[in-house]
């Protein structure tokens, strides 16, 4: 399975059957996703509770993907096809996690073919594809809705690849012109494809031979049997790689400006700390590949990483860099020293070069790394390593046998821990559950989960897992919000003189108003605080709080709702009238509000 005929004895039917074959496979693993829910994990934000997206593929809808950043992305490809989505499945989650099984199958293959046409090797690049679609770490990208794009980000990603194949080989402006075209979709679809121009000038040394020089000869053993690329100078290379380079500037700038306040937080981390990550992001990326274990939805950075240099986290980050460097050192010696296998070089900076803009050199959130982040730098590694085995078994005469077997092996032991995987993301209680269960020090994971509980009503549970995570990151704003709601749901609507003065009750007060303190932009913290005070009578501090979390979130119809009320009763009554009108416009079926209008409107008249 890893050993090859010449290309032009590998016919197109065995492709084809091929295809069919990782087809089923993807199909086979995926096949549950079909009767999975969203998750409370940003599919709230992504699907369910986008207006833009809810409202289905209008110019509007599509106007605002373009022009707007939501969850501090600007990816308006993926959110069309949320859209489309939506207008395809309405709110049934099983399809849109259709679409995303859909998409992997079709990723799997386009790779298989991709890999064939670049290297003329049908079995060696099946091989790399089957390890691909297997693989637990793809689980994270195929069986969360929100993940979208990653999944169409890899779709033009290889597209792109075929177009610059065909450009190679005979160099054209229109066939640069679809070059372009492809890797601005893959852009738009998620940003993270910017090393893209880097990649390509690996594939021009292996396996296209694009390079002159001496350092770029092949060893006459690993000619691919494809027809030759037209040979060009290094800096003929390196110019032709400036229009896409300039593509992929202002895509970073794009998303720069969607990170907004993250990237300022990001520069305001100890230097140490942000060096040292990754080091260790490389590594455990690399031993996830090839042990793939403890697979979460959250690997939190280590406590105060935001705030104080860590001494062991440092040392173990540069020791790191050591062990990187001389593997490094060994890769560029066997590509371009002794036996020049130059596929090692590719493969090992196509997976160190594509994980750069996630790697943490400019670190945006509180994870060390995620499984998504793999999702193309992984192949990199995996053509290296398909690549070394095959040469491996022949330098040394192993039957031919011992290729597939391995192969198949892995396969089959990766194919059971994604079964497994998969079905983690059937609903939010068995992703957090998980998280708490595999990772140490996860505040995300115990938050989460706590908030999970409470849903389902087991408040104790929730609270105790919800005080583990503020006793990890005290400063976590989401935890203090979802702790004083539990607080208070504990009293079950008793909401007597004895509820106001309890120490649950109070206790719930001051989360809220610790919250608003660390962050001073937290609509929850406010809109929660407001709520409490108007159950205990305090409407005017209610109608002032209430007034400041609408400046935070004017599209809240829950807010514009019920500081409509506060306004009719205890404020500005033209205020509340036309507050009630806005949300009963957009959403004609909320009586409270349509009653509470013609309250006010009669009340205005004098009536």
């Amino acid at each position: 399975m890893i050993r090859d005929e010449p290309t032009q004895q590998s016919s197109v039917r065995m492709g084809i059957l091929v295809s069919l074959v990782l087809v089923g496979v993807v199909a086979f693993l995926y096949a549950p996703v079909r009767d999975f829910g969203f998750v409370s994990l940003d599919d709230p934000y992504y699907v369910q509770q986008n207006p833009y997206v809810q409202g289905g593929l209008t110019w509007d809808n599509v106007g605002w993907a373009f022009t707007r950043a939501r969850m501090h992305n600007w990816h308006p490809l993926s959110w069309i096809s949320h859209m489309v989505d939506v207008e395809l499945y309405g709110d049934d989650a099983g399809g849109h996690h259709l679409t995303n099984a859909f998409l992997q199958a079709l990723n799997v293959v386009l790779l298989l073919w991709v890999l064939r046409a670049f290297t003329g090797s049908l079995w060696r690049s099946a091989a790399v594809a089957l390890l691909f679609a297997v693989h637990p770490m793809r689980v994270e990208s195929v069986a969360w809705v929100t993940e979208r794009k990653d999944l169409l980000a890899g779709s033009f990603f290889l597209w792109t690849l075929l177009a610059w194949l065909r450009y190679a080989r005979s160099p054209s402006g229109a066939r640069y012109g679809w070059v372009m075209l492809s890797f601005l979709t893959a852009l738009l679809c998620k940003s993270t494809v910017i090393t893209l121009p880097a990649l390509l000038l690996l594939l021009d040394v292996w396996p296209l031979r694009r390079v002159e020089g001496r350092w770029f000869r092949p060893n006459p053993e690993d000619q691919t049997g494809m027809p030759a690329c037209p040979r060009r100078s290094v800096g003929a290379v390196l110019l032709e790689k400036l229009p896409l380079l300039g593509l992929s500037l202002g895509s970073a700038f794009m998303t720069l400006w969607a990170a907004g306040d993250r990237g300022a937080s990001s520069a305001a981390m100890p230097l140490a700390n942000k060096l040292a990550t990754p080091a260790i992001g490389y590594t455990e990326y690399l031993g996830k590949t090839f042990w793939p274990t403890d697979l979460a939805c959250f690997y939190p950075l280590p406590l105060g990483f935001a705030d104080g240099n860590l001494d062991d986290w440092i040392q173990r980050g540069f020791l790191l860099y050591g062990i990187l460097a001389l593997v490094t050192t060994a890769v560029l010696v066997g590509a371009f020293a002794f036996r020049r296998k130059l596929y090692l070089a590719t493969g090992w900076f196509w997976f160190l070069g594509m994980l750069v803009p996630v790697i943490g050199f400019m670190q945006v959130g509180s994870q060390l790394f995620a499984d998504r982040f793999s999702y193309l730098p992984q192949i990199g590694l995996l053509i290296a390593v398909v690549w070394g085995l095959a040469d491996l078994l022949d330098r040394f005469r192993i039957n031919r046998v011992v290729g597939p077997c391995l192969v198949l092996a892995a396969s089959a032991g990766f194919s059971l821990v994604t079964i497994d995987q998969v079905q983690t993301w059937r609903n939010s209680y068995r992703l957090f559950e998980q998280a708490v269960s595999v990772t140490e020090d996860n505040y995300f994971a115990h938050q989460s989960f706590g908030a999970v509980l409470a849903k389902r009503g087991d408040l104790q549970a929730a609270e105790s897992n919800l005080r583990e995570a503020l006793r990890i990151n005290p400063t976590f704003v989401a935890t203090h919000i979802t702790l004083a709601d539990v607080l208070v749901s504990s009293f079950e609507g008793d909401r007597s003189t004895e509820t106001f003065e309890s120490a649950k009750w109070n206790e719930a007060k001051h989360l809220l108003e610790l919250a608003s303190r660390i962050d001073d932009e937290s609509f929850d913290a406010r809109f929660e605080m407001a709520r409490l005070l108007s159950e205990e009578g305090q409407f005017a501090r209610s109608l002032a709080v209430m007034r400041q979390a609408s400046e935070l979130r004017p599209s809240s119809l829950e807010c514009l709702a019920l500081l409509g009320w506060l306004e009719v009763e205890h404020g500005d009554l033209n205020e509340g009238v036309a507050l009630l009108k806005i949300v009963v416009e957009r959403r004609p079926d909320h009586a409270p509000s349509r009653e509470m209008l013609r309250e006010a409107r009669r009340r205005r008249r004098g009536g």
